[in-house]
């Protein structure tokens, strides 16, 4: 059994896998990317707004687009749904590059409410990620207003973006925030806010920033668009990354709960019904009802004696190769039921498992349910020399009336003995196929060769399947399709499977609901872990493809654990502390990855992650960092140095530093961001955005330390000309 701190590990280390998975998912928003030869393209998003007293959802809201800086009213109208998504479909492309406003209006309970946000310099791909919510709403209306009344033909990103994390920040607490028309919004679109205390702290911040949130020029345009371009990665976090892990936990959450209630269930009821007492019949082991095993041809029956169940015969059978035995247990589960067996061939010694049958017949019927018909045939359909089966067949029908559909098998297996006298195999072949109302398997030459060693007592087993095919039929309908399949393992003959394991496949395909993932070109190699009974991960590699309508996930994906077989994984007994030697050794990487939202701009994403522990100085490393947005990349590393004392990591305080390096082209300027410092209050921060000769445009720190003190230790990018806005505004909401 494993220990908590063990399971934990498992998490921790899923988590993070999971993790970058989700970073990649979330780099959707934003701008540049391939054109759309439709002429048109989406904007999507959630609308929320307060409902007593947290945000939640506004359904079956009408939700249109604006034109700035014209207040033009575009014909495209939508609504959102249940949960407060919506879509904007087909917006003419010529509108690409502009500044658009997103309004949702509802009546609820005799007032109107509205919503709004604002898409700037929209990309010709779509945006994914246009939330609005109060804090969108207020600081919109008092951006347009200002805008409008300043003649400004756009709007920039960044300034936006900061005016809405400062608004966020101001009134987070407030209780009554109901953006309602006619009592804080006015009709019109254009005169901002009418509630006074709301908009009197909305419009100092659109104040504070009215220079950020006009377009810069030169060089500090150019650093602006690094932090954008940063921005635009994230952006659709909210919108696709969490709805489309939660969106997936749900769909395993509720095949599992398919295959448990329509699957496992109903076939656990039917061996119950009559599969299980076929089984102790022919068991030799059987303390509940006497088996057949071993009785000469002819009719019995189960009957109560005292507390036990007994057996005796009470006839003949109408030839020597028949056995018939009627379950006459008062109140016994299987009561009413009669299991007929007949071989092709007389046996000597009673009732027996042997290939001299030639063929078994077995049927299953019951007295109090015409409708149950159970039947199997096994049969050998060829023999060595030595009179050893080469080739079974197997046939098996179930019916009964608690089945919509017989459950149908066939297949074949053939057997290769090893020379000598006694009944062992090198290789074991079978194709068949498995039909029922649950769903159905196929597969197609499977073949398992058995390298026997008798001096380890132990086989050296390796399994090739041309094909393997699984599709459930449950509310949510799920298929796995296996190409190309080679396994090896260590099998004792006790029947423990040993590591290392390795598993290769051509393909691996899984579809459930509307998802579909594909792992080609896959290897997994696991290893024993000397501290734990488990077996873990050394190395995992290919190529994925993910698939769902709201986004495509493709890259060649290798992960290296190099001491997976001698980590240490029993931390949690440490509380918040973890051993160094805890930590794997190893490093993730995904090459050519493409991240492209079903609306939205397609992201490249490349990085090799190394985890090394083990160094002078323990470290964390992205290396080969690099993201690419339509004509727009940043690529370098980032480097963070583990917080070891007396050989342990605060799992609070992981990092004693962190050093980033990014270059952004086609400009190649260059941004450095440093840290020092276990906790926030003892670490300093530093970085600069500087041109290639090395001239700084805009330098990054606690705002405190950089001519804001107003703000204190508020994290901020200042650019030369003054302006600056947060870190905290190039992150996700939510």
């Amino acid at each position: 059994m494993q220990n908590s701190g063990t399971k934990q590990y498992r998490y921790a280390v899923l988590g993070f896998v999971w993790a970058i998975v989700t970073f990649a998912l979330s780099a959707c928003g934003g701008g540049g990317g391939d054109s759309t030869p439709s002429g048109t393209f989406s904007i999507s998003g959630t609308v929320q707004l307060p409902n007593s007293p947290v945000l939640a959802p506004l359904p079956d809201a009408q939700v249109q687009v604006y034109v700035l800086p014209e207040m033009t009213l575009l014909g495209i109208t939508t609504r959102t749904d249940t949960q407060g998504r919506y879509t904007l479909t087909n917006i003419p492309a010529t509108y690409a590059g502009r500044d658009l406003l997103i309004v949702a209006e509802k009546d609820r309970n005799g007032q109107r409410v509205r919503a709004m946000t604002l898409s700037l310099k929209t990309p010709l791909e779509g945006v994914s990620g246009a939330d609005l919510d109060p804090f969108t709403t207020y600081a919109t209306a008092e951006v347009v207003r200002y805008a409008l009344e300043n003649n400004l033909r756009q709007i920039t990103p960044n300034g936006f973006a900061e005016v809405v994390r400062q608004v966020r920040e101001q009134l987070q607490n407030e209780t009554n925030l109901t953006p309602i028309v006619g009592q804080t919004l006015p009709n019109d679109l254009t005169e901002g806010i009418l509630q006074e205390q709301i908009r009197n702290r909305v419009r100092e911040r659109v104040q504070e920033q009215a220079q950020n949130l006009q377009p810069s020029e030169g060089d500090v345009a150019i650093a602006k668009s690094m932090m954008q371009m940063l921005r635009d990665t994230n952006i659709g976090a909210v919108n696709l990354a969490d709805t489309e892990s939660i969106r997936l936990e749900e769909d395993i959450r509720r095949l599992e709960d398919g295959i448990n209630r329509e699957v496992i269930t109903p076939i656990e009821g039917l061996g119950g019904r009559g599969l299980q007492y076929l089984f102790e019949l022919l068991s030799e082991d059987n303390s509940n009802y006497p088996p057949l095993i071993g009785r000469e041809p002819g009719r019995y029956e189960h009957y109560r004696n005292g507390n036990t169940i007994q057996i005796r015969r009470v006839g003949n059978t109408p030839d020597n190769r028949t056995w018939e035995i009627v379950n006459n247990v008062p109140n016994d589960r299987f009561q009413g039921l009669t299991v007929r067996i007949s071989t092709q061939n007389a046996l000597e010694g009673g009732l027996n498992i042997t290939p001299d049958a030639g063929r078994y017949v077995a049927q299953v019927r019951s007295s109090g349910d015409s409708r149950l018909q159970y039947d199997v045939t096994l049969e050998v359909t060829q023999k060595d020399s030595q009179n050893r089966p080469t080739q079974l067949r197997a046939t098996i029908s179930l019916y009964d009336g608690q089945l919509s559909q017989s459950i149908q098998f066939n297949g074949t297996m053939g057997l290769t003995p090893r020379p000598g006298e006694d009944l062992s195999f090198s290789q074991v072949r079978f194709t068949g196929t498995f039909t029922s109302q649950y769903g159905s398997l196929n597969v197609t030459n499977l073949v398992a060769n058995i390298d026997e060693n008798q001096a380890q007592r132990r086989n050296q087993v390796s399994v090739q399947c041309d094909a393997l095919q699984l599709t459930l039929r449950t509310s949510r309908n799920a298929s796995v399709e296996i190409r190309g399949l080679n396994l090896q393992y260590v099998e004792t003959w006790d029947g423990d499977i040993l590591t290392p394991a390795e598993l290769r496949a051509q393909s691996i395909q899984l579809k459930a609901g509307d998802a579909e993932l594909i792992l080609t070109n896959s290897r997994i190699r696991l290893v024993p872990n000397d501290r734990d009974n488990a077996d873990y991960p050394a190395n995992l590699s290919g190529q994925l493809d993910y698939r769902t309508p709201k986004v495509t996930l493709v890259g060649s994906l290798e992960f290296v654990w190099e001491n997976a077989g001698t980590a240490r994984l029993d931390w949690e007994e440490a509380s918040d502390e973890i051993p160094l030697e805890g930590f794997p050794i190893g490093q993730i990487t995904l090459t050519n990855g493409t991240i492209k939202p079903a609306v939205g701009q397609a992201i490249g994403l490349s990085f090799t992650l190394r985890f090394e522990p083990n160094a002078s100085t323990p470290r964390v490393r992205f290396e080969m960092l690099r993201l690419s947005l339509g004509a727009e990349t940043m690529q370098g590393t980032l480097t963070a140095t583990m917080n070891v004392r007396n050989g342990r990591v605060n799992r609070h305080q992981s990092f004693s530093s962190t050093t980033m390096t990014m270059t952004y082209s086609p400009s190649n300027f260059q941004l450095t961001f440093t840290t020092q410092g276990a906790t926030f209050a003892e670490r300093t921060f530093a970085g600069e955005i500087k041109k290639p000769d090395g001239t700084r445009i805009a330098q990054i720190g606690k705002a405190s330390e950089l001519g804001l003190s107003e703000l204190g230790n508020l994290l901020i990018v200042k650019y030369n000309d003054n302006t600056f806005e947060s870190l905290q505004s190039l992150l996700p909401t939510r």
